[in-house]
């Protein structure tokens, strides 16, 4: 019931504002599913909220329906890099060419973690949108299945051992890219990992081994990419989290190292400006994926149960699609999933709000998988 009530109050602020600033469709389709889904669970507590959400979304529909729906609103910004080319709603490419012409045609992609969830979903929409890909991870057998299924599909696909928390796996990687394909033009730092609990559970190793991967890796990743990526004033992208915009209860160490990384993304867009090299950050909410099933040591627990509802997590393919066309236009910043766009919102402009809901409610973090023997 307590997540009933915080959709319902979610719901409640998606204003007019909101759907202008978020491409208003996805938006207000998001908040009606949710408020249908509260009102199957419709509480006396819950009833006045849900009753205001809905006059709200009444409102934001009609704004839609006035304005059209045209580009994202005035406060999209100019994509990075070079060009400046415009990009229509719904394509990936200059002059809204995707579906004619492939985004990424002849264009080569490492993804590190491509062996499952976002990185695999990712690995196969590249290949869709004309690339060549570089599978990096340490669950080679899982990556040869995936480079099997993108070369049926007329793409070429490299496989490499790589653990982004060793030094030179990385640089390795870029090194048998450069040879089997003699360029790189994206980089996707995909790999992470998920530490949970309170802190007074934890101890400073949990989180050294939390920032390994998720803030360290990443850097190794840039490290070994940025002299390939300046030849071609390519694409580097980083994987956050709306953890890294929003902090809960019992997720210290992972918010932690999310939020270090969207000031390490915002830091390089500008740095790297002059390069040419365009910086997206990717801030998913709930995706498909085995992380909350990982327990804080790395094992992964096949038979654990998803701990977020169904209705709230995104499939992989769908994430990726929004992804790669973020990535495609030079987005500075993509928050994926309609709920994590609304927590973002939120958190951006009415961070009070967020923090009542959180501690009225008693939000908390996921638990970490059980362990077994």
């Amino acid at each position: 019931m307590k997540h009933l009530s915080i959709v319902a109050l979610a719901a409640l602020l998606l204003v007019p504002s909101v759907a202008w600033g978020f491409n208003c469709p996805v938006v207000i389709k998001q908040a009606e599913d949710m408020i249908k889904r509260a009102e199957s669970k419709v509480t006396p507590e819950t009833k006045p909220l849900i009753d205001e959400a809905k006059k709200q979304l009444a409102e934001a529909k009609a704004h839609h329906e006035r304005d059209g729906e045209g580009e994202e609103g005035s406060r999209r910004r100019h994509p990075q890099g070079e060009g400046r080319l415009r990009i229509r709603r719904g394509s990936g490419d200059p002059a809204g060419a995707i579906g004619s012409l492939a985004a990424f045609a002849g264009q080569v992609v490492l993804i590190t973690g491509a062996s499952s969830g976002i990185g695999a979903a990712l690995a196969r929409e590249f290949a869709r949108q004309g690339a060549d890909l570089v599978l990096a991870a340490r669950r080679t057998a899982r990556l040869q299945t995936l480079a099997a299924g993108i070369e049926r599909s007329g793409r070429r696909a490299l496989v490499v051992a790589c653990d982004v928390t060793a030094d030179g796996d990385l640089e390795h990687a870029v090194a048998r890219a450069r040879d089997r394909f003699g360029r790189l033009d994206v980089a996707v730092a995909n790999a992470g990992v998920g530490v949970v609990g309170p802190v007074e559970s934890l101890t400073v190793a949990d989180y050294r081994r939390q920032f390994e991967t998720n803030v360290f890796g990443v850097l190794r990743t840039i490290y070994a990419v940025l002299p390939e990526l300046k030849k071609v004033r390519g694409r580097l992208v980083i994987l956050g989290s709306v953890s890294g915009w929003v902090a809960s209860p019992g997720s210290s160490p992972y918010s932690m190292s999310k939020f270090a990384v969207r000031g390490l993304a915002e830091a390089l867009g500008h740095e790297l400006a002059p390069s040419g090299i365009a910086v997206t950050l990717i801030s998913p909410g709930f995706v498909d994926s085995e992380i909350r099933r990982v327990d804080n040591e790395g094992r992964f627990h096949e038979t654990e149960p998803e701990p977020i509802p169904a209705w709230l997590v995104v499939p992989t393919d769908k994430a990726a699609r929004h992804i790669v066309r973020a990535v495609a236009r030079r987005r500075r910043e993509a928050v994926i999933t309609g709920h994590g766009k609304v927590v973002v919102f939120l958190q951006r402009h009415a961070p009070w709000l967020v923090a009542w809901v959180i501690r009225r409610f008693g939000v908390r973090s996921r638990s970490e998988p059980r362990r077994r023997g």
